[in-house]
């Protein structure tokens, strides 16, 4: 496990650090979140003069033992597949990708739980699980009511299509 003075030391500077943006932001809204680096001769930014925006520099980065970890000291690894399941360990913690159907997505949760794997992006994954569950039954029960309707309406279609054609016969007879 790492250092958890040094972790300490990460989150509490992260607190610290400011937003880095760019120059004119209060004059350009769409400035706002976004970096560049200063480049004018007479940049009051870039020569760090007091009352200006700060730039990134070395002494904001982290200590490089506990970089790329959470909060709690893990590194997070990003899955797509239950196979890359197998190459996790405990110092490990996983982000599902959003990226995956919800089928898959629930194939991975159980194996996760099943290994005693954390996972970052759900709080609770054996109550996402039974939700999902739960949702998708509805879908299908929705899916079937509304295939019973379809053939029903169908059913009632072809039958006062059928009475119109006897009609008409009946008129085309009674005509003749």
């Amino acid at each position: 496990m790492v250092n958890k003075k040094l972790l300490e030391t990460r989150n509490r500077m992260k607190k610290i650090k400011p937003k880095f943006e760019r120059k004119d932001v209060n004059v350009y809204p769409s400035f706002k979140g976004k970096w560049r680096r200063p480049k004018g001769l007479h940049n009051k930014m870039r020569n760090a003069f007091r009352g200006h925006k700060a730039m990134p520099n070395i002494g904001y980065a982290s200590p490089s033992v506990v970089k790329g970890l959470n909060r709690a000291g893990l590194k997070e690894v990003l899955i797509n597949n239950i196979s890359q399941l197998d190459k996790i360990t405990k110092e490990n913690t996983i982000i599902i990708s959003g990226k995956i159907g919800i089928k898959k997505k629930i194939g991975i949760v159980a194996k996760a739980i099943e290994l005693k794997i954390l996972i970052s992006n759900l709080k609770d994954p054996s109550k996402y699980i039974s939700e999902i569950k739960e949702k998708i039954e509805l879908k299908k029960k929705e899916n079937t009511k509304k295939k019973h309707a379809r053939e029903t309406s169908k059913a009632e279609a072809s039958k006062s299509q059928e009475e119109n054609k006897n009609k008409e016969k009946k008129l085309n007879e009674s005509q003749k």
